[in-house]
């Protein structure tokens, strides 16, 4: 997403632009009170909210 804008319009851009996705992840996770679980695994139980990052 970020590569795309600052192609166009620089840098500072896309890092207001990631930064407002990421906070955007962040509050839905602290409002849904989400576990942040990083890797493929999937969750233990499927009633817990999960919230899976995959490294690229």
């Amino acid at each position: 997403m970020g590569m795309k804008i600052a192609k166009r319009r620089g840098m500072a851009r896309p890092r207001v632009a990631v930064g407002r996705k990421l906070a955007t992840i962040l509050h839905r996770m602290w409002i849904d009170d989400a576990e942040f679980r990083f890797g493929h695994e999937p969750a233990a139980t499927p009633d817990v909210k999960t919230i899976t990052v995959v490294a690229a």
